[in-house]
């Protein structure tokens, strides 16, 4: 683009924009952005706030932060029953799996407590924007109308204003946004976690199968029992388990997915919100840090930059 363009386009775009700012600071224009601003502060404080603050808003985001939980709830009972099943096994045998299924369950509980914060701040976020934020906007917008336009303190409100009407929309967007996400990731591992689920009712199923067996053995040989007490454990402990396949190592496997699922949760649960928030508060401060300069002086500055190179050259 030449500079002559370069000019009259700039010049084109200068002219509305001094005409707007004109109009705002003329007494007309001040008491219709005036009016403009008490309303959109009455009906976003007095209506919106309600609405974006209702359970039955996000409906559908709810249902599916409640699956996530009916999920997380079948994975904590199914590691627990495993736990308990292959501790009530007497001996040693099945304890160093049972402690590593109870160990699972504060990792489930750090992931249930993540999906209750979201379901709690999708209702806190849009009543704090919706009741304070864009009020706070409009009022300090209003502040800044009545402000000499050439004071740092006009632009300072101005500045202010729309930082916080961005945080606000940061605070709407940020848990739909991550749980529309976390659903798509998700849905891939459908199938996984209820293997998961059905694994850990095969662990109970085999515990208990290894304790009745004991148990049998105790009635039928009390004192053949207590004399090779440690043997017979393993042996009906192992043959129990052995009927799947490949017992402790099939156990291993269990956990394996156990721990796979719970990598799973915790990236739909925990980090993509994370990265939402932060990538929409990133997002922001580039919209904020975008500074289009369209003052006059800089196109007078090059118009006569232009004129004295013209005279550089004629001389």
């Amino acid at each position: 683009m030449s500079e002559d363009s370069l000019i009259e386009s700039t010049n084109s775009l200068e002219k509305p924009l001094e005409e707007g700012m004109a109009f705002i600071n003329s007494t007309k224009g001040k008491i219709i952005v005036t009016a403009t601003l008490i309303v959109i502060a009455f009906v976003s404080c007095f209506v919106l706030a309600g609405h974006f603050s209702s359970p039955e808003t996000y409906s559908g985001i709810i249902e599916s932060l409640d699956g996530k939980r009916d999920t997380v709830l079948a994975l904590t009972a199914s590691s627990t029953a495993a736990s308990v099943a292959l501790s009530a096994i007497p001996g040693e045998a099945c304890a160093p799996m049972a402690e590593r299924f109870a160990d699972l369950s504060g990792y489930f509980l750090v992931i249930m407590t993540a999906i209750i914060l979201e379901k709690y701040l999708l209702t806190t976020f849009g009543f704090i924007t919706f009741a304070v934020i864009i009020p706070v906007c409009c009022v300090l917008y209003l502040i800044s109308l009545y402000i000499d336009p050439q004071s740092n303190y006009r632009r300072s409100f101005t500045k202010l204003s729309t930082k916080l009407l961005l945080l606000g929309i940061v605070f709407v967007l940020t848990v739909p946004l991550s749980v529309f996400l976390s659903d798509k990731i998700e849905a891939t591992y459908n199938q996984s976690i209820n293997q998961t689920i059905e694994s850990a009712e095969a662990v109970v199923g085999i515990a208990e199968e290894a304790t009745e067996e004991v148990e049998r053995a105790e009635a039928t040989n009390p004192l053949e029992f207590i004399q090779q007490r440690f043997e017979d454990l393993q042996d009906a402990a192992g043959k129990a388990i052995g009927a799947i396949g490949e017992g402790a190592s099939w156990l291993q496997g269990v956990v394996g997915d156990f721990v796979e699922t719970i990598a799973v949760l915790l990236v739909v649960s925990c980090i993509i919100p994370i990265l939402v928030l932060v990538l929409l508060l990133w997002a922001t401060k580039l919209i904020l840090g975008l500074n289009v300069d369209l003052s006059l002086s800089k196109v007078k500055g090059m118009q006569l930059s232009k004129m004295v190179g013209k005279k550089r050259l004629k001389v």
